[in-house]
């Protein structure tokens, strides 16, 4: 029997298993594969220290730490559409003419090949100056400080791209990973922590209720600030695989690659937990000029997944989002209870403040649906499929330690 020119038949070959009719094209399939000549990752690590005691108990240290990462794993898709075009000199057919269209691909055995590699690149380098002191001036007083000043740079910051920083899969350009080398997706500026523990004194020469009520209570607490994590906005106007997005391109040239123009405390973007932080300004969505105009049906502006793009393009993850800082905080007692035994109450607290930092919602960054608008959401329960989970909470215990 044929149906729409095609056998139907009870082999389980199908359409290939029948006698007659016409033969039966089988469509281009996506591939997955390993890179024939993949190496393995490392990751080089060196440090050096100084240190200084500036009085008993105070000491003051600087602290260099530095990784280098070769060979990183990575998966870009090698065989995009306009690939053949661009690369190898493919004419772009007029479908005025031929009906062809006019985006080829290198290999048009396949439609899209994955590619598992090694072309990952990594740098890190971060400065450390920590402050320590016990028993400060014998006040019961102690002090942990630390702060980093840092810079993180990679091609890619994640294997399998499956953050929402990231639009494409692999590179922009998956034959010269070096094009997307940037700030790393947790590139942290600056950071400082400070933990103060303060230990109440004994009280020995005071009568036993003065000794166990205000006698051998300990305080601690955790400070942490730190600079804002960078992002990239993207344009997909042009796009037609979802592979290769561009990055944004500024109408008017080139925009601080680090700045955006902020709103303070944000206005609410009419969305769930959802805040504009700033906006940029036009776009030039970038459009290959090789495809420009061929085919107004399917590509009515050209393409963009595929260079060379333009110099004006802003840098992977140029752009800065909201710091954050959080404090947490602890206080413990210990009642002696006999030689051998101690009881031991101790009460936490997380985010005491109950302070909700804003992180931006970096699946929101394409101009070509957001207009420029770059959005945030607060940290709260549940925020970000728990990854931002910030509530105010404590818990308490009590134990016996012998």
């Amino acid at each position: 029997v044929i149906v729409n020119n095609t056998v139907v038949t009870t082999s389980n070959a199908g359409p290939l298993g029948g006698s007659g009719g016409p033969p039966v094209a089988l469509p281009p399939t996506s591939l997955r594969n390993v890179d024939q000549n993949i190496r393995t990752a490392q990751t080089q690590f060196y440090s050096m220290a100084v240190e200084q005691q500036l009085a008993p108990g105070t000491v003051l240290s600087v602290q260099y730490a530095g990784a280098r990462g070769l060979h990183l794993y990575d998966i870009k898709n090698i065989n995009g559409l306009g690939g053949g075009n661009v690369l190898l000199g493919d004419p772009v057919l007029d479908p005025g003419g031929s009906g062809n269209s006019a985006a080829t691909r290198l290999n048009p055995q396949y439609s899209d090949i994955n590619n598992r590699g090694s072309s990952g690149d990594s740098y890190y380098h971060a400065l450390n100056f920590q402050f320590q002191t016990t028993n400060l001036r014998r006040t019961g007083l102690g002090l942990v400080a630390n702060y980093t000043i840092a810079h993180a740079t990679d091609d890619l910051s994640t294997t399998f791209s499956e953050t929402n920083n990231a639009f494409a899969l692999g590179y922009m350009k998956p034959f010269d990973p070096g094009f997307d080398h940037g700030n790393g997706d947790l590139d942290l500026r600056h950071r400082l922590v400070i933990a103060p523990i303060y230990q109440a004194p004994l009280l020995t020469h005071s009568n036993a209720l003065m000794r166990q009520t205000l006698g051998g209570w300990q305080v601690t607490g955790i400070y942490t600030v730190r600079s804002g994590t960078p992002f990239t906005y993207y344009d997909s106007t042009n796009d037609i695989s979802g592979y290769s997005i561009p990055r944004y391109t500024p109408a008017g040239g080139v925009v601080p690659k680090r700045s955006f123009t902020s709103i303070p405390h944000g206005v609410d973007g009419g969305g769930t937990n959802a805040y504009v932080i700033g906006t940029l300004p036009a776009a030039n969505s970038f459009a290959n000029p090789l495809f420009n105009q061929v085919d107004p049906t399917h590509y009515p502006n050209g393409i963009s997944d595929w260079g060379p793009y333009p110099a004006t393009m802003t840098a992977r993850n140029a752009f800065r989002g909201p710091g954050a800082w959080n404090i947490d905080a602890a206080v413990q007692k210990t009642f002696p209870i006999t030689e051998r035994f101690n009881l031991v109450f101790r009460a936490e607290g997380f985010d005491v403040f109950n302070h909700h930092n804003l992180y931006v919602q970096e699946g929101f960054n394409d101009f070509a649906s957001a207009s420029g608008a770059i959005t945030a959401s607060k940290g709260g329960i549940g925020n970000n499929g728990g990854a931002n989970d910030e509530r105010r909470f404590g818990q308490f215990s009590l134990a016996v330690k012998f």
